[in-house]
């Protein structure tokens, strides 16, 4: 068997030999169907047909997928949500040839009558917990196609649950200063006074600069996020090293935000606070300020980029502020509340 492994661009041809897994070509800047045919020429060359392929191990392709996430650097939230979400369906299966559109239609009448207990009582899987195991399997079943070429087409043909309503919400302003204002600050057995003050100092820098979650807290030694030797304080810059494109970024902060950053040496968050302890303090922030529905730790940024949407018209300034590639994505992150627009209705006079 033999797969094509992409890296910075770049085509490799790879075949596990003796057990490990090794580059045997280097295909270089060629497009997916190119790389797709030196694959299956490559394996014709050497009497390894397509068949050998579908006959692979399900434990092996699962291998090469975890491989794959470790070394193009996805989150460990990311893997974590791999093996949480696809390998108990992938091991269901003992070869690739059982990966079909049947199977996982099939998974999907599985996890709609799926229970577990909470407080003791049998509870069914909800419509967005399904949504999001069937995209873990459904990215799973892309990487298969378009990146391994084991398929013409992705098997996944479920139809996903739509996405909720409030899902990617933005407070106005109001809503997110109270957040900030009604920040815990009670220590218990679980968290500390420096734990909390920690916490708020981070959705005080995602509320005013808008970073990505783990542009901020970090997620490994290499890439640890934030830290105190990339803050420029006269310039109110922070340089984000290494950002989900792969490039580095300097947020803009405000000079109050940036006096708030206490001198350091290392990184700000990374291995000092978890993400769960972050979304832990925020739900306890959002309750006491009386914000009620669903608000995660992402929707701090989704907060700002409508916050600098409404104070700065200038669609470069946001792109370069929020890391986007094109105008879209600005337009995407311009949520507008309810009230809001009902208040912007009120302008609506005709006179």
């Amino acid at each position: 068997m033999a797969w094509v492994y992409w890296k910075e661009n770049r085509a490799y041809l790879y075949e596990r030999i003796g057990g490990k897994t090794k580059c045997v070509k280097a295909l270089g800047v060629i497009t997916p169907g190119e790389a797709k045919t030196e694959r299956i020429t490559w394996m014709a060359d050497h009497g390894k047909g397509d068949f050998a392929v579908l006959d692979m191990s399900m434990e092996v392709v699962w291998e090469k997928y975890m491989e794959y996430l470790v070394v193009e650097e996805y989150s460990p939230k990311t893997i974590k949500c791999a093996e949480e979400c696809v390998y108990p369906f992938v091991r269901t299966m003992s070869k690739l040839s059982e990966l079909i559109k049947d199977r996982i239609k099939a998974w999907d009448v599985v996890l709609q009558g799926w229970t577990f207990k909470r407080k003791g009582v049998p509870v069914r899987l909800s419509k967005e917990t399904r949504a999001h195991r069937l995209r873990a399997i459904s990215a799973f079943c892309r990487w298969a196609t378009d990146v391994q070429g084991y398929f013409e087409e992705s098997p996944f043909k479920v139809a996903i649950p739509e996405q909720r309503k409030d899902a990617g919400r933005a407070l106005q302003g109001n809503e997110a200063l109270s957040v900030l204002e009604n920040w815990p600050n009670k220590p218990n057995r679980r968290t500390t006074p420096e734990l909390l003050a920690l916490s708020k100092l981070f959705f005080q820098i995602v509320f005013f600069g808008g970073t990505r979650v783990e542009e901020l807290l970090g997620k490994s030694d290499e890439s640890p996020g934030g830290t105190f030797g990339n803050l420029d304080r006269d310039n109110l810059i922070l340089k984000l090293a290494k950002t989900k494109a792969g490039e580095s970024r300097e947020i803009a902060l405000p000079k109050p935000i940036m006096d708030l950053i206490p001198q350091g040496v290392g990184p700000m968050f990374y291995g000092k606070i978890s993400y769960t302890c972050l979304s832990n303090h925020l739900k306890k922030a959002c309750q006491a300020a009386g914000v009620t529905g669903r608000f995660r730790v992402h929707d701090g940024r989704v907060t700002c980029a409508s916050e600098w949407s409404r104070k700065n018209g200038r669609p470069k300034a946001a792109m370069n502020q929020f890391g986007w590639k094109t105008e879209k994505m600005a337009l995407h992150y311009d949520k507008v509340a309810t009230k809001e627009r009902v208040a912007m209705a009120q302008n609506i006079t005709y006179t």
